[in-house]
């Protein structure tokens, strides 16, 4: 049991480390848009590729982390040892983690270069997504659909 907590308590500190540096970046992003000292003086046609790109992104990114999740869950329910298991589960979270932090951290950076709002609404969009997709015992439980570890 000791082991279980100490391994969820370790997901979670990842999941939060991530979530914090997405956060920063986007913080940094933002103040330099809005005090000027990151001037984006892009073309129409630069600008309407770079948002059109961060949206497939995002489009992409997002439901591929869930897929990706879901079919490495499936593998994990045909494992009968509890540690394996364990271990399926923390890859496919952090996987699941990086794909989402990759659509944040992307749109971030387009925000940055292009000042594009819609930019600043997908990174604050993908901030969300990832706050829900924080990893738990519970989570855990329900997607493995397994109460013994």
């Amino acid at each position: 049991m000791e082991e279980t907590n100490n391994f969820f308590k370790s997901l979670n500190l990842i999941h939060i480390a991530m979530l914090v540096g997405l956060v920063v970046f986007f913080g940094f992003a933002y103040l330099l848009i809005e005090t000027g000292d990151f001037p984006s003086d892009i073309a129409p046609e630069t600008q309407y590729m770079l948002s059109t790109s961060g949206i497939l992104i995002a489009i992409a990114a997002i439901p591929l982390a869930f897929y990706i999740f879901s079919l490495r869950a499936k593998r994990a329910r045909q494992t009968a040892n509890p540690a394996e298991k364990l271990e399926i589960y923390k890859s496919a979270v952090i996987l699941k983690l990086a794909l989402i932090e990759l659509a944040g951290f992307t749109n971030s950076i387009l925000f940055l270069v292009s000042g594009d709002q819609q930019s600043m609404y997908l990174g604050i969009m993908t901030l969300l997504v990832m706050l829900v997709a924080r990893p738990s015992e519970n989570q855990f439980n329900e997607d493995f659909k397994s109460s013994e570890f």
